[in-house]
């Protein structure tokens, strides 16, 4: 028989969905199953949205450029230029969701073989783009006694070699809803400075943030421009998962000449999606604000309910809308497939996400999950109380086959 690439055998699954057919499986025997697993609001779509949307009835639906449609560019461009980033339309190429243009940053700034450092946990979509590239992820482990914050300069530097070619700095984070400083992102840049490295910045979620009034972006640090490599979306914020809009920028007319090949080669992202997204870029700070605000509301439900339960560890989430929190287990897969496959109370179980997979470092957040805070408050509160009875059940299982096991 043919073989399988090894490529393809050693990228991993992605923790966020592999666990789908079991709560599919638990739902189909009447579980209701409260999804904290992936980033999926429950929030609606905005209506102008569908306004816009609506005006496609007829006619030819063409390709739209590789680029992205000028008006698309334009959008960005001025919802990025209010928040003080330097960013033309000819600095910004669409993409089909934020996914996309993280696999163009990976791909124009590295070889096979080369390295990318990454402060962990990181969002797990960065582990299965490595793998398909043959490039090497250097972690940086951050520590959650200090909320999940970025160390020294000279601890950065140690993660720099030969190889490497860039940085990743999601910001504010995912997983662990860490907002960086602007002395953290300073030291970022004097790093990439000093080594002539590649910035890739991961602002999806700028305007969810709990704490300082708004994100600073690494575009605001002075000197840095030269060196960065902007990804963003329209799908957290907006509210649009699955519209799959979403762009890579940059000042670098060398990173946008090239990156325009990668584009021409899977030729176009969507027309309509990128044209019914506009109005938002472009006028959506009302908008904006109401959500931060429910978002804040259901951080402080989750938040709250997990520092009070017995052996879990968590620190308050300054963004985004994602927690990592470690439960007192060996082993969070064993926890999420019992939630998932021997757990129910009063017909409900919940479905949280492994946090080993947010790690590159091997071992390391075995006994963690990651938790996305998107359902509405009253949703959540029950949710926290399964997940209590869910944790407790589960121990007490563990112990009863392990009874010398402290």
């Amino acid at each position: 028989m043919p073989t399988i690439s090894k490529r393809a055998h050693e990228m991993i699954a992605s923790p966020i969905r592999k666990y789908l057919p079991a709560a599919q499986a638990a739902a189909k025997r009447g579980i209701k199953v409260y999804g904290l697993n992936i980033g999926q609001p429950d929030l609606l779509a905005p209506t102008v949205f569908w306004k816009e949307v609506s005006k496609w009835r007829k006619g030819v639906l063409a390709y739209a450029p590789s680029t992205g449609l000028a008006e698309a560019q334009e959008a960005w461009s001025t919802y990025f230029q209010r928040r003080g980033l330097p960013l033309a339309p000819k600095d910004v190429l669409i993409t089909t969701g934020g996914s996309e243009a993280i696999f163009f940053s990976m791909a124009v700034t590295c070889d096979p073989g080369d390295e990318i450092i990454v402060f962990e946990p990181l969002y797990s979509s960065y582990k299965s783009y490595a793998g398909a590239l043959n490039i090497k992820l250097v972690p940086v482990t951050l520590s959650s006694d200090n909320g999940y914050h970025l160390p020294s300069r000279k601890m950065i530097e140690k993660a720099v070699t030969k190889r490497t070619r860039a940085m990743v700095v999601i910001n504010p984070n995912n997983p662990t809803g860490a907002v960086f400083t602007r002395a953290e992102l300073t030291r970022v840049a004097a790093v990439a400075k000093k080594y002539h490295l590649w910035i890739i910045a991961d602002e999806t979620y700028r305007d969810l943030v709990f704490v300082g009034g708004k994100t600073v972006s690494i575009y605001e640090i002075p000197g840095a421009a030269p060196y960065v490599i902007l990804t963003d979306s329209a799908s957290k914020r907006m509210n649009l998962c699955g519209a799959r809009v979403g762009c890579l920028a940059s000042t670098s007319t060398d990173v946008m000449a090239n990156t325009l090949k990668l584009a021409q080669a899977r030729l176009s992202s969507p027309t309509i999606e990128q044209l019914a997204v506009n109005p938002l870029l472009t006028g959506s700070q009302k908008y904006l604000d109401e959500i931060r605000n429910e978002y804040r509301r259901r951080r402080d439900a989750v938040y709250g309910a997990l520092r009070k339960m017995q052996g879990v560890k968590v620190h308050q989430p300054e963004g985004a809308f994602y927690l990592m929190a470690t439960l007192p287990v060996k082993n969070s897969e064993d926890f999420v497939k019992f939630m998932l496959g021997n757990f129910a109370y009063k017909s409900q179980t919940v479905f949280v996400t492994p946090g080993e997979d947010f790690y590159s470092t091997p071992g390391k957040g075995r006994n963690e999950v990651r938790i996305a805070y998107v359902l509405k408050v009253k949703d959540l509160k029950i949710a926290m109380e399964v997940l209590e009875k869910g944790l407790q059940a589960f121990i007490l299982k563990s112990q009863w086959r392990n009874p010398n096991d402290k």
